[in-house]
């Protein structure tokens, strides 16, 4: 019964997590909720991480056509990529990351001012 009422509150709270996002999520990405539980609990922050097995550079490109990208921010390496979006009019920015033998592409979304 207990594993029961987990699973129920579960499926309640991660679609109330997602609308606080004002960024459209890439499609198919999945949100990692031991990524997005350490940044609740660390920095106290609205931020939410999500992965999804498509490339950084597919993810990159669906960013850019909604956003502006930081160019100073953006590291590109053999086993270690990072980009960053600023969406005009939204609360949050977005990060983009992908490291070699990681849990694919990482989405997450920082609320502005943190």
């Amino acid at each position: 019964m207990k594993t029961k009422i987990a699973v129920l509150l579960l499926a309640i709270a991660v679609p109330c997590i997602a609308l606080a996002i004002d960024v459209p999520l890439y499609p198919g990405a999945k949100i990692n909720q031991m990524l997005t539980k350490a940044q609740h609990d660390q920095d106290k922050t609205e931020n939410e991480a999500y992965t999804t097995p498509d490339s950084f550079e597919k993810v990159c490109a669906f960013y850019q056509k909604l956003g502006i990208e930081v160019p100073q921010a953006k590291t590109i390496s053999k086993d270690y990529k990072a980009a960053f979006f600023n969406i005009p009019d939204k609360k949050f920015r977005v990060s983009v990351s992908w490291i070699e033998n990681g849990l694919g592409t990482m989405i997450t979304f920082l609320k502005k001012g943190e």
